[in-house]
């Protein structure tokens, strides 16, 4: 649960759609978060604390109980993702991450990681010497 309060600040930050309704109806989104999203979070929530996802789902636009909706259902396809972020080190020191697609390349791995600003200025009149690219993993520059 506190996986998506902390997923669901960062798309309330990074989203423009943020609303604040003070008339007690959510609509069709609150806060940016699609209802649908939030239902299905208080329906998760309601084992652990009945009383307060009963209120939530009343505050959501529902007449029944919350006693009485079916559990969710468990979709794969939202498990997969299709970028990772990764750490890029130089010298075997962590200088930053990197956001690449899971099917990245070693050569596209490290084409991201020398763009990072901060992984930049670590390089700036280096040679290197060698890196370690580990798919899925990491980015480790060896420098003179």
């Amino acid at each position: 649960m506190m996986v998506f309060v902390n997923e669901a600040e960062e798309y309330a930050r990074q989203s423009s759609r943020i609303k604040t309704n003070g008339s007690g109806d959510a609509g069709e989104s609150m806060g940016g978060l699609p209802k649908e999203y939030l239902e299905k979070f208080v329906l998760c929530l309601s084992p652990f604390a009945p009383h307060l996802g009963e209120e939530l789902w009343q505050f959501l636009g529902h007449d029944k109980s919350l006693a009485y909706e079916p559990w969710p259902k468990f979709d794969p396809s939202a498990l997969v993702e299709d970028e990772i972020e990764i750490p890029v080190q130089v010298m075997g020191k962590l200088r930053g991450r990197v956001k690449v697609p899971v099917a990245a390349t070693p050569a596209e791995m490290e084409a991201a990681a020398k763009q990072n600003a901060d992984v930049a200025k670590f390089l700036e009149g280096k040679t290197i010497v060698k890196v370690v690219a580990v798919p899925k993993r990491m980015v480790n520059f060896v420098v003179r």
